[in-house]
């Protein structure tokens, strides 16, 4: 009987979260329709990007190249992504992933900014634990050349990076920029703060490097509703090519409604040089429905 109670408590609690996150997604896309429901908007993401910078869990990896394809038509767009998982029983399970994305642009200016957070508690142990915010801002000066500053912060506790901050600035070129292929080549000065632990204690190290940031970007639109996109970075540092970071991060984005789509992500990350019981490289898959506004 009273695990009979606990199976109903657990629904009921369950109904009551569905109820609360679809009135929060009906209210999040009535907030365009007027001007007053607008000014609230940059609250609300300020709010989600907050909870989700401020989290001690963190890093994720956004790939954030297609959002420019869809700011070339609307000049605006906002995307929220959710989901959280309980398990109770033989598998003792607590599983939450959150992203929100902010894009702004006109004729000359871009402006985006993402966040991501995942966690992870699986029979009594955190396995999953990461964050990650990244700034970006580009000026157009010519029509194959741009200027880019960025801003990002990162932290992974399994990967014992407290926390990681990188800024940095360089042209951004467009090889080839038609509605069905895009290619583009960016080049950049980053500086790189890296605080991290050690396996035993919680006593931060602090690093400073001066890296060579590179990146290529391929995007291709076999169909109007179907989005692919492949960005490889590498990022050695100007004093020591043998340390770099190696990083690809492909989408495949599938609009179903102007609203609604699903979407794709594979991440794999490569750090030549780590700290002992660190591994090298890391690889995420990720498949999720997108809301944008």
């Amino acid at each position: 009987m009273a695990c009979s109670r606990t199976v109903h408590q657990t629904a009921a609690t369950s109904r009551r979260r569905l109820k609360r996150t679809a009135t929060f997604r009906f209210h999040a896309g009535s907030w365009r329709r007027g001007p007053a429901a607008r000014a609230g908007l940059p609250l609300a993401l300020l709010m989600i990007l907050t909870a989700l910078c401020l989290s001690n869990s963190t890093r994720a990896q956004v790939n954030v190249e297609p959002v420019r394809n869809r700011l070339n038509g609307t000049g605006r767009t906002l995307d929220v992504k959710a989901n959280l998982t309980g398990k109770t029983g033989n598998t003792e399970q607590l599983a939450f992933g959150a992203a929100a994305l902010l894009g702004l642009r006109d004729e000359r200016n871009l402006f985006y900014i993402s966040s991501t957070a995942d966690y992870s508690r699986l029979n009594h142990e955190t396995n999953v634990a990461s964050a990650f915010a990244h700034a970006r801002y580009n000026r157009k000066f010519l029509e194959w050349l741009w200027g880019e500053l960025f801003a990002q912060m990162e932290s992974d506790r399994f990967r014992r990076v407290a926390l990681r901050t990188l800024l940095g600035a360089g042209p951004r070129f467009i090889l080839t920029e038609t509605p069905e292929l895009a290619v583009y080549y960016g080049a950049s000065y980053m500086l790189e703060v890296t605080e991290r632990t050690t396996a035993v204690t919680a006593d931060r190290r602090e690093q400073i490097a001066h890296r060579f940031n590179n990146y290529a970007t391929l995007n291709v639109h076999p169909h109007p509703r179907i989005g692919l996109s492949e960005t490889v970075y590498y990022q050695p540092r100007f004093d020591r090519w043998s340390d770099y970071w190696l990083l690809s991060v492909f989408s495949a984005r599938f609009e179903v409604t102007q609203t609604l789509s699903t979407q794709i992500d594979f991440t794999a990350h490569r750090e030549s040089s780590v700290p002992p019981g660190v591994k090298r490289t890391d690889t995420t898959v990720v498949s999720s429905l997108a809301f944008t506004w």
